[in-house]
């Protein structure tokens, strides 16, 4: 008996079961799982960023219907429109063997005839080849996959929070880098990539349509002789969907206009003074020319000649786990926060080089991580001050693709693996007290999609 279903003229044929599942995030993007190391301040705090967590990932629409291709081999035997997989479908295929199916998935449309499906593709899947028989089981299973290849469009929808007052910057710019995929983008306010996110309040919120893909965005507010402030993030853009931000607030650019500057150790025995300064000034500039008078190398040199000679002004106390910390060049290094400087005199150090935390450790696949180190000038450590990161689930990603960029965006190194050390000697600007980030990229070991990660650092006194 013959039979005819879905186009399939069959003289034997067989039911075939298909599954179809949308799939945006086949992974955990990357996750820091541990850290140990040094440190150089009274506390250094590691955590993610809660403002602006991770990846910008889209938002998963409904689908409305489908088109299902069978073939055989490569040719097309029927495309079916009438499915809609609120549940396991199937159809009627006669016997054989090296067939294929093919899921499109719309956000438009309804189930019922070619005429009557979706033109906007959001996904497809293709299934493995398999055979039917007349006893089967048959089955198929399709993972549709969202659309990253270039040839359609999706939205990136933003919203930033800039500093107010007296934080404002002089200057707030958000630019959309292509990293694959597309790269043509509109809608930007005036069409012009980075938006000037301080031409116009408007421009802190709004949507632009870019081509499928993924790109980064990196938000920078600058302003003159303060901290620079650059957030980036991976975007990925899917075709007919939209990708939003959550609020993305950026941090202040300072806290106030003028700070002191404690100078220890100023005799050799133990004493120390304070002197105000204005944001940004040097320390040769202070108010009342005191430092000039009374601080100087020259001057300095005078006060205890049985230490020969004065070194200079440093940053840490030669005592703590964080040593002498770093000399304060006088020419070039402003003042942008309050803090303790100590005389250096030209004596042996006392203490040994270098200390390993062996009790710090952050369990693995924790998202937020947060750690503290304490430690006070009673433990009589010194050396270089360090904190090592780990990636936890580093196997699930490329390992030459690991990116560690520095809080201005610049790659601090590439491929290094699943462990890196901030070095807070080296990298000067971590010795600033307040907010720093580093930031954390790869792709995936089994293609080229791209994660990323925020690591924000807290440094206090």
């Amino acid at each position: 008996m013959k039979t005819k279903r879905h186009g399939i003229l069959a003289v034997t044929a067989a039911m075939l079961l298909i599954t179809a599942l949308f799939i945006t995030n086949c992974m955990e993007p990357l996750d820091l799982g541990g850290l140990a190391g040094k440190s150089t301040k009274g506390f250094i705090t590691l955590s993610v960023d809660e403002s602006s967590l991770r990846t910008i990932m889209p938002t998963l629409p409904t689908i409305q219907s489908y088109s299902v291709e069978l073939r055989q081999g490569v040719t097309l035997i029927t495309t079916i429109y009438d499915l809609d997989f609120t549940s396991a479908e199937s159809i009627e295929v006669a016997e054989g063997t090296g067939y294929t199916i093919t899921v499109n998935a719309f956000i438009d449309g309804t189930p019922g005839t070619v005429a009557s499906v979706g033109t906007d593709l959001a996904g497809r899947g293709v299934s493995a080849a398999f055979n039917v028989t007349e006893t089967g089981p048959n089955q198929a299973a399709v993972t549709l996959l969202p659309l990253t290849d270039g040839n359609g469009e999706g939205t990136f929808t933003w919203n930033i929070v800039l500093p107010v007052g007296v934080n404002e910057p002089d200057s707030a710019l958000m630019e959309i880098i292509p990293i694959s995929g597309g790269s043509v983008i509109s809608g930007l306010p005036g069409d012009v990539n980075p938006v000037d996110l301080l031409d116009n309040a408007a421009n802190l919120t709004g949507t632009a349509v870019l081509q499928s893909g993924y790109y980064h965005v990196v938000i920078t507010a600058t302003k003159a002789l303060h901290q620079t402030r650059t957030i980036s993030e991976v975007l990925h853009v899917y075709e007919n969907m939209n990708s939003s931000t959550p609020v993305i607030t950026v941090p202040n650019l300072n806290v106030t206009s003028t700070w002191t500057i404690t100078f220890n150790d100023i005799d050799g025995e133990g004493d120390s003074d304070t002197l105000t300064y204005t944001h940004g000034a040097l320390l040769t500039a202070d108010d009342d020319d005191d430092f000039n008078t009374l601080y100087t190398k020259a001057v300095m040199d005078t006060v205890r000649t049985d230490l020969v000679p004065f070194v200079g002004w440093y940053t840490g106390d030669g005592v703590g786990l964080g040593g002498w910390g770093d000399a304060w060049t006088l020419a070039t290094r402003r003042v942008i926060t309050s803090m303790n400087l100590y005389a250096r005199w030209d004596i042996a150090d006392k203490y040994p080089t270098t200390i390993t935390l062996t009790d710090l450790a952050i369990a693995n696949n924790t998202p937020n991580v947060n750690a503290v180190i304490n430690f006070t000038k009673q433990d009589h450590w010194g050396g270089d001050a360090q904190v090592t990161l780990t990636i936890s689930n580093f196997g699930d990603f490329d390992a030459g693709s690991v990116v560690w960029r520095s809080e201005a965006g610049t790659v601090i190194t590439q491929g290094a693996g699943e462990t890196f050390t901030i070095n807070f000697d080296t990298m000067d600007y971590l010795n600033d007290v307040g907010v720093h980030y580093i930031y954390v990229e790869a792709t995936t070991n089994t293609g080229t999609t791209p994660w990323s990660i925020i690591i924000r650092i807290n440094v206090t006194l």
